[in-house]
């Protein structure tokens, strides 16, 4: 499904290059089309340079930074190829995320533009206006990292981070729980829990 692929360091993240300008890192992604579509791999090899336009006279917006597929056969755009764009949002009181440019985008990162910035009027504060929207994506059956959306029942996700959790999508929610079957024992270095019988929890050691 769609995302980022999960790699040592810190893949697609963005930095700031200046006060309107912004670069994303490299990295390698997975985006879906439509079903007929199938998956794009996208691949960046080098820094993507990045800027914004300034901000509204009055109000703010949010931008996001978006890596784009467009394959005219599928969306009639007249073009075919893969950019990292920034998509600027509505100028509001209250702004939300621009819509994905094509059915096979992905959005790695929000930006808020508040009103009346510049590259002369103090710039982009990007050290409190981003929000990071990168998913990240692994083989049908493999562990998501981060808040993924679930898309298949048996998926499972860990929150990341020293004190993410495990959860598993039931085609509806996600559970926080795991189950094991009645046969089923959790082992943890020398010590075990088991199922000895209908609601009964046992183990072959101490439990304190």
């Amino acid at each position: 499904y769609n995302g980022v692929v999960p790699t040592f360091g810190n893949p697609m993240n963005l930095s700031s290059t200046g006060a309107m300008t912004a670069q994303i890192a490299v990295g390698r992604a997975v985006v879906q089309g439509l079903l007929t579509q199938g998956c794009y791999p996208v691949v960046i090899t080098a820094p993507e340079a990045l800027s914004f336009a300034d901000g509204d006279a009055s109000n703010p917006r949010i931008d996001s930074v978006q890596i784009v597929i467009r394959d005219d056969p599928y969306d009639s755009t007249g073009f075919t190829d893969v950019r990292v764009v920034v998509v600027a949002g509505t100028p509001a009181a209250s702004p939300v995320s621009p819509a994905l440019v094509t059915t096979a985008s992905i959005r790695l990162w929000d930006v808020r533009v508040e009103a009346g910035v510049s590259a002369g009027g103090g710039g982009i504060d990007w050290n409190t206006k981003l929000t990071d929207r990168r998913a990240y994506c692994v083989a049908i059956g493999g562990i998501g990292i981060g808040g993924v959306d679930g898309a298949y029942q048996g998926q499972w996700r860990d929150a990341g981070g020293a004190a993410g959790t495990l959860s598993r999508y039931n085609g509806t929610t996600w559970e926080s729980f795991v189950r094991l079957d009645t046969g089923g024992q959790l082992v943890i270095g020398d010590t075990n829990l088991r199922r000895d019988a209908a609601n009964v929890l046992a183990t072959d050691d101490i439990f304190r």
